[in-house]
C-alpha cells in the first residue's frame, strides 16, 4: 500500500469530476451512515439526455467505500463486489446519495448504498450494495477529520469535460466490440490502481457497446454484479462482453475487464442486464 493515502488530493480527480459532495451523519453509537448528493451534469449525459449508468456505480462506489472505510478503522478496505441495480431511465438531478453500514465482520464490510432523483421529488433511482475486504495499508489508514467531509470543487467554466474524454474511452480497438480505457495518472486511486468509480464506467460502456453493436438502437445497464479481482495498475484496461442470456426486460451481458500491459491478465468480471429505455 501507499503512503501517498496520507495526501489529501491523492486519488481524488474521479470524485471530483462527478462532483460528488459527502457529509457523514452518524449517530451516536450507530452504524457509519454518509448522505451526499452530486449534480447529473450535461457532461455525463448521452446525446438523448441520459446520465451514464457507470456514473452512478461510480457514485455508489465512491459514498459505500468511504463508509465502509471509515467503519473499518483503523484498518481499510479495498472493493471486492458491488452489486447495484438502476431503477430509473431518467434523472433530473441533483443525485442524492446515502450509505450506511450494514456489517463489520473479522474481514469484510457490508454496506447499503441508496441513490434518488432529488429533482424528481426523491424518486429512487439505484440501490446497491459493497463489499469490501479489511486489510492493514503500509503507513496505516488515511487521516479523515470526522466527522467526514468531502465538499466538491467548482466545476470549469462550461462544466467538466466529455465522460468518454474524462475516462479516455475508446472504442477502435484491436478486439472487436472491445472499449479500452487509457490508464492515465487522475484516473488512479491513492494506491495508484485504477479508480472503482473508473472500473464501473468501463463495465458499462462495455456492456452497453456490446448491445448497441449487436443488436442497434438504445440500450442502458441496469442490474450490475461487478467483481473487482485484481488492481489495474499498467493499462490500457480494455473491456469486452458477450451476450450470455436474453430475458424479458433485456438482455445478460458478460463483461471481462483485462490490463493489456500486464500481461492481459483480468482484473474484474461483471453481469450486467442492459435494457431498452
Amino acid at each position: 500500500m501507499s503512503a501517498a493515502f496520507h495526501d489529501p488530493d491523492a486519488g481524488r480527480e474521479v470524485a471530483r469530476y462527478v462532483g460528488i459532495d459527502l457529509t457523514e451523519v452518524t449517530e451516536p453509537g450507530g452504524p457509519i451512515r454518509i448522505v451526499g448528493r452530486a449534480p447529473a451534469f450535461d457532461a455525463v449525459r448521452d446525446d438523448h439526455g441520459v446520465v451514464h449508468s457507470g456514473v452512478i456505480t461510480a457514485l455508489a462506489d465512491i459514498v459505500a467505500g468511504i463508509t465502509s472505510g471509515l467503519a473499518s478503522l483503523p484498518r481499510w478496505i479495498v472493493s471486492t463486489d458491488l452489486l447495484i441495480s438502476r431503477l430509473r431511465t431518467e434523472v433530473v438531478g441533483p443525485i442524492g446519495l446515502d450509505a450506511e453500514v450494514l456489517r463489520v465482520g473479522r474481514t469484510a464490510t457490508v454496506t447499503r448504498v441508496h441513490a434518488f432523483d432529488e429533482g424528481a421529488g426523491g424518486a429512487a433511482l439505484a440501490e446497491g450494495v459493497l463489499t469490501t475486504s479489511l486489510l492493514a495499508p503500509e503507513g496505516g489508514p488515511p487521516e479523515h477529520p470526522r466527522p467526514f467531509r468531502i465538499r466538491p470543487i467548482e466545476p470549469p467554466p462550461g462544466g467538466p469535460e466529455p465522460l468518454a474524454r474524462f475516462f479516455r474511452l475508446a472504442h477502435d480497438t484491436p478486439t472487436p466490440g472491445a472499449v479500452r480505457l487509457e490508464l492515465e495518472e487522475h484516473l488512479r486511486n491513492p494506491w495508484g490502481i485504477l479508480h472503482g468509480g473508473a472500473t464501473a464506467v468501463l463495465v458499462a460502456e462495455a456492456a452497453e457497446h456490446t448491445a448497441r453493436r449487436a443488436l442497434g438502437g438504445r440500450w442502458y445497464s441496469g442490474d450490475t454484479v461487478l467483481h473487482y479481482l485484481r488492481p489495474a495498475r499498467t493499462g490500457p484496461v480494455v473491456g469486452s462482453g458477450r451476450i450470455v442470456a436474453g430475458r424479458a426486460d433485456g438482455i445478460v451481458v458478460a463483461v471481462s475487464l483485462h490490463d493489456e500491459g500486464a500481461d492481459a491478465r483480468v482484473v474484474a468480471e461483471a453481469i450486467v442486464t442492459v435494457r431498452r429505455p
